[in-house]
This record gives C-alpha cells, structure tokens and sequence, in this order.
C-alpha cells in the first residue's frame, strides 16, 4: 500500500510538472524565429562559407546563417565545412595542422555536394574568414554555428553560444521523458534542430543512379541527351511600372530577353493598361509552321543596283573603315537605306558620293520564315522581324489628362519629379512658308531670328502679316524622360545631369529644349542613393509626350545606343512614328538590350555614363496650319 500511493504521488506530481514546467524552471523567451536559413552563407550561389557568401544571403534578408568552424594550429577559429582542404582548395592538408596565415584560399569553382552535378563559381573573394570577422560583419544576423570536430578548447572559446541539442541528448532526454524524470531535469539547450525526413529516407545518387538503369534499360542514353530543362531564378528582385506607369509591381531577375522586355510587361498589361490604346509594332508572322532564327551572317550587299553599284558601296566602307562584321557603327538612318543627306552629324559624306541611297526598307517584305532571335538594332540584316517587340507606345488619354500645375498622378515618384517639361510649337502659317515643315530642335544659328527681328509668333515683328498674329499661333506640348531604378523610384530629368525638383506650384520654368537637343544618358545616378559605397543607377524608362489639340503632328524617332561603339544603335520596329493632335503618349523603352550575340551590359562603376545614351532628336514637330483667310477690301 505504501509503494502504491509512492507511485501514484511520483506520477502526479509527473504529470502536473509537465503540464505547467513553469513551476519548478522559468520559462524560456523565443528569441527569434527563422525560416529561411542559408546553408554555409548560400552554398550554390556563391562559394561556400566566404564572406561574399553571407553578405549576399544577408542582403536577399535570410533569417539565419549557417556555417561550419575549425580550429587552427595557432589556435585560430576559421570558417570552413572541410575537416581536410582537398576539396576546397585542391590542397591536401588538415586545418588543424596549419596557421592561419598559410591557409590557402578556396578554388575558383567548387562542387555543391547536397546537389548532383551541380557547381558554383565565386567572385573575387576566395579567402577562409575568422568567425570573429563573422559575428562583426553581421552583428543582428543570427548565426548557426555547426561545431565539426569535438575540440573542448574550441567550445570554451565561445562559452555564451546558445546550444541546439545534440542526438545524444535527445535520446537521453526521450527516457527521461517515458520514466517521467523529465520535469526535474533543467534543460540547457535554447534550441531544437530536427533533420528533414526526406535527408533520412532520400536515396543515395548510387541507388538512385541502379534504380534509373533498371527501369530506363536501352533508353539510359536518351535520357542522358535530354536533361530536364529548369528555370533560371537568381533570386534577385527589383520593382518597376507597367507599359503606361501607373501600376508598379516586384518582378524576378529576368534571365533571357523576353522574360525582360515582355513577360513581365504582358502580365500587368491584364491589370491596367490592357483598355489603353495601344499603338502596335510589326512582328515575324510565321508562314511556317517551323520557323527558325535567323543566322547571324554579316549581311550581304544591296539586292537591287547591280553588281556595279554593290562594288562602290563595299569600297566607300571600306574606306571608312568598316569590315563586313562591323556595320553596327552605321547609323539608323543608313541601315534603313535613307539617303545620307538625312542623317545630320552622324552622315558619311558630303556631295553626290554621300547621297547616294541603299534600297529602303519597304522595298522588302519582311520574312515569313526567318526571324530575329534578339532585338532590331543598326547591325540587323534587313527584311527579319522578332518574335515580340520590346517597345510600347500606349495613349493614356487626351491632352487635358495632363496637369501642369500638379504632374503626373502615378506611384513611384520623388517629391516634385513628376513635371513634364514645356515645349513651345509655332505654327507657322501657309504665307510664310509650306505646310508641314518641321521645327529645328538643335537650337542652332538657323533657329535664331536675324538682329532687330521678331521671334515667329510675337507682336510687333517686321512685316504686315506678323502684326496681326495672335499668341494662339504657339501651342505648348510636353515632354518628360522618366528614369527608374531597381527600388521603383522615378523621376523626370531635365538635362543629362539634371533632375527636375519643382517646390512650388506651376510646373517647371524650364523649357524642354535642352533635353530635346542633347543625348539623354541611358543611366544616370539615383538621387535617392542608399546606405553603401556603391553607386546605385536609374536607368531611362519611358518617355512622355502630350500633344497638344493643335494644327499639328510630333514624330517620334527613338534610337539608344546602350554602349560605346561598336555598340549598335536600337530602335522599335517602326522607325518613325506619328503622334496626331490631342494626346498624351508613354513610350516605353526596353528593360534590357540584347543583340544576336549577347546582351549589352550596364556601365560598371569605372565606366562613363555618356557613352550608353539615348541619341538625340527623338521629337520634331510637324505643323499643318492652312492659311488664313483673305481680308475683305471695302
């Protein structure tokens, strides 16, 4: 009887300890949470446990690293998973028999060994780190440290680390548990790591590899030809707008071109811009239904002239120094076979020689059965179209859509940068010269009234007619390039190395000549820089054009060079495009710029930002003013 009430007291008091432990030990405060944890920094995206490892985990906002340590000769803790070097540095040696300073650094490329065949190659940084360096670089980053090697000297040197539970205390702990000693036993661990079932019962490649055989058979070889195919994803993220602006939206680190200027672009087009009115660019029409990509052959002489007339335009190249290979240098103008008279400072000659005109491109279908693996640019070969197009040119709606006195009503932009610049049009009259002549946008000698004379459309000029014109003969478009970084930020710019910052009310006094006139840079440098040493770049985005309800047309010639030459200059499958009266336009320039053989990268920080620029002369106006009516003679 008195063993009896013994064990039932026992298992009572087992059972009320358990359910409220907190009456005989304080309970312990969660300190954080993790659920993504990077395994040794983000071994497969870096290499393994370096510093540039853990700063790029921690900048993509991991919850916890995760690393291996081992001690030195001189007693140093360095940051390694390998008890041995071999594989990591292809040097055979214990880190345990070597100092600090004769540790030698990682190999260029190391193998992922929890992924098969699968590597990783590393920047710059190939160095072991100290774990001291570690817990100074990332100070608010938990840390989980994987202790390899039973070294109590190792332990002492880091007393105050929060302990997970080990396999053998675990099972220890399991008895305590069923012998129902456990209320009374403190726990000293903080934390509870538990392997994934699927590392436990996960096959060996071995098995896996038998297994594969077995069922494959004869068709093994097959499967090995036709590796599955997965999708790239770097894991990076930035923000940026739909074709028109008004929606914002992160999207992934695009890894081919279409993903870049279109994919993207096409899913938020179902969410905003999809009622706008869209102006369409041509695009490769198969007639196959095969078609295959285009090579990429240095394009051949003209198709029509003769043989005779392809001699003289292969000599006049090879004067000016072109190979065959090397005709991105031409200008837009040239590879869409105008005559040279059109094509202002970037011309190749003078005289009769430089007007001589190559066959136009409407002279030729575009191909049906070939088309343009990458974007059309200067260098492409005439007739082949892409797949999709990496332009947009929607109508956000009539002019009026467009306040001046409060900007542009859209998310993203920094406080007074969302103005559109005036442009002044004079319309002229069909007294003073023809119909339809365009407005110089150069601001040159031939723009500039003769001394004592008038500005075209003041009061008081010389001559009969101009005293009675009206100041309704000027009419104000507006123009805007608007530049977006990596966070979503935008702003409009003024100049090549002006931002537009309006404080007060009315719009920006400054006229949009300047940026009409010069070469817009394809990136500049964000405003709104952020913490760290490196520059952080916008990149030029869309251009906005209201034109006004007037007598008048805008023609937009968009052409960017994304690099210094022989980088080729890109343009939309329409090289020009007519904007009618009474509208306000977005033109949406590409995310990313690629060509047959590769993309055009960003400009580095040691690089000038003026040679990746937009060219000018993208707006001219064009006037259709009909003639005023005779005056009546009494």
């Amino acid at each position: 009887m008195y063993a009896l009430s013994t064990l039932g007291g026992y298992v009572l008091t087992s059972v009320v300890l358990f359910k409220c432990p907190s009456l005989l030990h304080r309970r312990k405060k969660e300190t954080f949470r993790s659920r993504h944890i990077s395994h040794r920094g983000g071994a497969g995206e870096n290499l393994e446990n370096t510093m540039a490892a853990f700063k790029h985990a921690v900048e993509l906002g991991t919850d916890m690293l995760e690393l291996d340590c081992h001690m030195t000769k001189d007693g140093e803790v360095v940051v390694s998973h390998d008890k041995n070097l071999k594989r990591s540095t292809g040097v055979c040696a214990n880190i345990s028999e070597l100092t600090y300073a004769e540790l030698p650094p990682y190999l260029c490329k190391l193998d992922v060994s929890f992924q098969r065949e699968c590597s990783c190659e590393g920047g710059d940084d190939k160095r072991i780190p100290l774990l001291r360096e570690v817990f100074d670089a990332f100070p608010n980053t938990p840390v989980n440290v994987d202790i390899k090697v039973n070294n109590d000297t190792l332990i002492r040197k880091n007393p105050r680390i929060p302990l997970l539970f080990s396999l053998q205390r675990v099972l220890f702990l399991v008895g305590l548990f069923y012998t129902g000693l456990l209320p009374f036993v403190p726990l000293r661990e903080q934390f509870l790591e538990i392997p994934m079932p699927s590392i436990i019962t996960k096959p060996s490649d071995d098995d896996k590899a038998s297994a594969i055989d077995g069922v494959a058979g004869r068709h093994k070889p097959e499967m090995d030809r036709n590796p599955p195919v997965l999708h790239h994803n770097s894991r990076g993220r930035s923000t940026s707008s739909c074709n028109c602006g008004r929606k914002q939206a992160p999207r992934d680190d695009p890894f081919d071109i279409k993903a870049a200027n279109y994919d993207f672009y096409q899913l938020l087009e179902e969410k905003c811009c999809s009622k706008l009115e869209h102006t369409h660019f041509p695009v490769f029409q198969p007639s196959t239904p095969d078609p295959a990509p285009a090579r990429n052959d240095p394009p051949g002489p003209p198709d029509t002239g003769g043989e005779a007339e392809g001699e003289r335009l292969k000599d006049k190249e090879e004067a000016a120094g072109h190979t065959p290979g090397e005709s991105t240098s031409l200008s837009l103008a040239l590879s869409l076979g105008q005559s040279t008279d059109s094509l202002g400072p970037y011309g190749g000659g003078d005289g009769a020689e430089g007007q001589e005109k190559r066959p136009s491109l409407v002279d030729r279908q575009p191909s049906t059965v070939e088309y343009l693996p990458g974007m059309l640019h200067s260098g492409c070969p005439k007739g082949l179209l892409p797949t999709f197009s990496s332009w947009s040119l929607v109508k956000l709606g009539p002019a009026k859509a467009y306040n001046c006195h409060s900007g542009l009503d859209q998310p993203g932009f920094l406080p007074g940068s969302a103005f559109l610049l005036p442009w002044d049009i004079v319309i002229r009259c069909r007294a003073e010269e023809e119909v339809g002549q365009a407005e110089p946008l150069d601001a040159g000698p031939s723009s500039w009234p003769a001394p004592n004379k008038a500005l075209p459309g003041k009061r008081g000029g010389a001559g009969g007619q101009a005293r009675g014109r009206r100041r309704d003969d000027v009419a104000r478009a507006f123009v805007g390039f608007e530049y977006e970084d990596g966070r979503g930020r935008r702003f409009m710019s003024s100049g090549p190395d002006k931002v537009v910052k309006v404080l007060g009310p009315g719009g920006p006094k400054e006229p949009a000549g300047r940026v009409l006139s010069s070469d817009m840079p394809l990136y500049i440098p964000s405003p709104a820089q952020g913490r760290g040493l490196k520059p952080h770049y916008a990149q030029l985005a869309r251009l906005y054009i209201v034109v006004p309800d007037a007598p008048l047309e805008i023609i937009l010639t968009p052409q960017v060079q994304p690099g210094p030459p022989p980088c080729p200059i890109f343009h939309p499958e329409r090289a020009e495009i007519v904007l009618p009266p009474d509208g306000l336009w977005v033109l949406r320039f590409p995310y990313a710029y690629v060509t047959e053989r590769g993309p055009c990268y960003p400009p580095k920080e040691n690089q000038p930002l003026a040679s990746y620029r937009a060219l000018r002369g993208i707006l001219r106006a064009s006037t259709a003013n009909p003639a005023p009516p005779p005056v009546q003679q009494q």
